[in-house]
């Protein structure tokens, strides 16, 4: 922008610059995250990092998001996926040992059922499987008595855990494979998925 001070005839006129510029607030981000202009509006988090959605349709978005190997937690933290809140995960002894795929260092047990004994192995602290015990006696107690035991003659058992998966168990009083909500560990071998493969179990 040009001011003419004083303009009078012959005169060189005696120009004044004034610079405009454009203020942006800078926006503070939290711990673990970063600032940016057009990041995903389909970001990583504790519910989706193990099944990120492979397309996002929706416009970028302005604004914080987690630096590269965080995931934003429920309460808008970013955080590692290992410190995810743990997702209820159905105890079982028949699935092969699955580390995950975070890299902590967290020794576990798992039942091998080819020689019937609970082994260690090395969990990475998020996904995995429901064959993943804290101790070799936790092990024991869950997988250890199945193996020689008749399912069809146990007793129901939901299970110290408060966990909501629908099962199947055959009700020795009445003959009938019946259902009940499973608690998500321990337990016994009286459980089945579905109602046709109790029947096919213990109904004769």
């Amino acid at each position: 922008m040009v001011l003419w001070d004083s303009f009078l005839p012959f005169q060189v006129p005696k120009p004044t610059q004034i610079l405009c510029l454009d203020v942006i607030p800078e926006q503070v981000c939290g711990e673990n995250e970063r600032y940016n202009g057009c990041g995903t509006a389909c970001p990583l988090t504790c519910d989706n990092y193990d099944n990120p959605p492979k397309f996002c349709n929706l416009m970028c978005k302005i604004g914080c998001e987690c630096e590269d190997g965080y995931v934003r937690s429920n309460d808008g933290r970013c955080v590692r996926p290992e410190h995810c809140p743990q997702r209820a995960v159905e105890k079982n002894c028949e699935d092969k040992p699955d580390s995950g795929m975070c890299r902590a260092y967290m020794p576990m047990f798992f039942y091998d059922t080819e020689t019937q004994t609970c082994r260690k192995f090395i969990y990475g602290g998020c996904q995995g499987n429901g064959n993943r015990y804290a101790s070799e006696e936790e092990c024991m107690q869950q997988c250890g008595a199945l193996a020689s035991s008749n399912p069809c003659e146990q007793e129901k058992k939901v299970g110290p855990c408060r966990a909501i998966f629908r099962k199947y168990y055959f009700n020795k009083e009445s003959g009938k494979c019946e259902r009940f909500d499973y608690g998500g560990c321990q337990g016994n071998d009286n459980r089945f998925n579905t109602k046709e493969e109790c029947q096919a179990m213990c109904e004769h």
